[in-house]
């Protein structure tokens, strides 16, 4: 009724437009209450003005009006149920939680609901992206032969001073001299026989097969044998797929590193060769 009110609530409406939710009038930086008082023509609320207006007990009333003046949805089970939705389809084709959050709140002002915490946003993206992982890997891990996974086992230990299956999976190409170019080559065929009888991947997307990448090569033997079955055969496939690409990445440049150095090796010959008759001819 008063102006006072009446700037108390409209500072309210602007920070709901913009934010999406409610803060607290305090909260609410001078700068802003002082252009919406000039709107109004009078002067802007006291420190203790704000505080005092948080504190009424009319204030639960107003925020229901409010809601209903900009047409949005208080946070209710409602809410709960399309922030669960909207971030399960999301953590099917992205990892990172930040971007899991972003779409939640996409969908949240799309559909006209009142933003919840961030607390809240941040605990369900997270359990719903896990819930998400774990599935992808109970299908990976459910495609494997009991044999396989015995086989797989067998990569984790390391047997008599020799370097594990494990570390073996991420070997990283040398100088390529002769006998280290057949080395890798025969590398490369143990790859290909491993994959051949691993399900595909292709069903993943790409940040979260990257993500799943980077988590089996952090891992050394020890700590992947450690971690819940279904997760340790995951990632052991997802890591044989991605070593034989690379692996055919690193055939790739070694056998054009081999070119390079018999063309220059033949360019010099032939000078030389050309120098040699000249001086011949010459003769």
């Amino acid at each position: 009724r008063t102006l006072r009110g009446r700037l108390a609530v409209l500072v309210l409406v602007k920070t709901a437009q913009r934010l999406g939710y409610f803060v607290k009038l305090a909260e609410v930086p001078p700068s802003v209450v002082a252009h919406v008082a000039a709107c109004l023509a009078t002067k802007p609320l006291a420190k203790i003005e704000m505080r005092d207006f948080d504190l009424d007990s009319e204030r639960q009333r107003l925020l229901e009006q409010v809601r209903r003046f900009l047409g949005i949805q208080a946070v209710t089970n409602a809410t709960t149920g399309v922030i669960e939705s909207a971030a399960r389809e999301a953590a099917q084709t992205k990892h990172e939680l930040a971007d899991i959050i972003n779409v939640v709140i996409e969908q949240l002002v799309r559909q006209r609901f009142e933003l919840p915490g961030f607390s809240t946003l941040f605990r369900t993206a997270r359990r719903i992206r896990a819930q998400v992982n774990d599935a992808s890997f109970s299908v990976l891990s459910g495609a494997l032969s009991p044999a396989l996974k015995h086989e797989i086992d067998d990569l984790f230990p390391v047997r008599d001073g020799v370097t594990s299956g494990w570390l073996k999976l991420k070997r990283e190409p040398k100088k390529p001299t002769n006998p280290e170019v057949r080395a890798y080559l025969e590398h490369l065929a143990w790859l290909k026989a491993w994959v051949a009888r691993l399900p595909a991947i292709d069903h993943l997307a790409a940040p979260k097969l990257h993500q799943y990448v980077l988590e089996a090569r952090a891992l050394d033997a020890a700590d992947i044998k450690a971690t819940k079955p279904a997760k340790r055969y995951a990632l052991a496939v997802v890591l044989i797929h991605a070593q034989l690409r690379q692996a055919l990445d690193d055939a790739a440049d070694i056998l054009l590193r081999k070119v390079r150095k018999l063309h220059a090796t033949g360019t010099e010959q032939l000078e030389r060769y050309f120098t040699e008759h000249r001086l011949r001819a010459e003769k």
